[in-house]
């Protein structure tokens, strides 16, 4: 690449992203997971959870707090809420007091 401005925007996003690369593969798993213990509302809630709904709402929120770098920084945030949400999600059904637990 010749121009250094687009390497240097493009190593910029990649380094945020980057970053949470572990939140996608903790959300990915709580998904699969959920989908394996027929939980289907959880692993739906999961699903929309990244791309969708939470990702949207952070997306509004951060570009207008931070312009263009909360566009960049708005999905690594939603990778990062959408893992929390899989965590309280598996801690209700599986936590010491979750239903799986209580009907055991």
């Amino acid at each position: 690449m010749k121009d250094q401005n687009v390497v240097h925007a493009a190593s910029y996003m990649l380094r945020w992203f980057l970053t949470t690369t572990p939140f996608i593969g903790i959300s990915l798993v709580f998904t699969t997971m959920f989908q394996s213990v027929n939980q289907p509302l959880d692993a739906f809630i999961m699903s929309i959870s990244r791309q969708g709904f939470i990702f949207t709402i952070v997306i509004f929120i951060v570009a207008s707090v931070m312009g263009y770098q909360g566009v960049i920084v708005s999905q690594p945030i939603a990778d990062v809420i959408t893992a929390c949400i899989g965590l309280l999600l598996y801690w209700r059904e599986f936590g010491p007091r979750g239903k799986v637990i209580q009907n055991w």
